[in-house]
């Protein structure tokens, strides 16, 4: 759990941000496969197109 929330929100933002602005590959260690993928941004909300 969160110590502080606040700056968690923040930090996760600021990563899927990065993601979307620089086309970055992200790979998260706790999601189940596909273990890789991009970041977009849809409409103002983030989602993900996984690699198959």
């Amino acid at each position: 759990m969160c110590e502080d929330r606040v700056l968690a929100a923040k930090s996760r933002f600021e990563l899927l941000r990065f993601c979307v602005d620089n086309g970055a590959l992200l790979l998260p260690g706790h999601f189940e496969a596909p273990h890789a993928g991009h970041i977009v941004d849809n409409a103002g909300t983030f989602g993900a197109e996984f690699l198959t």
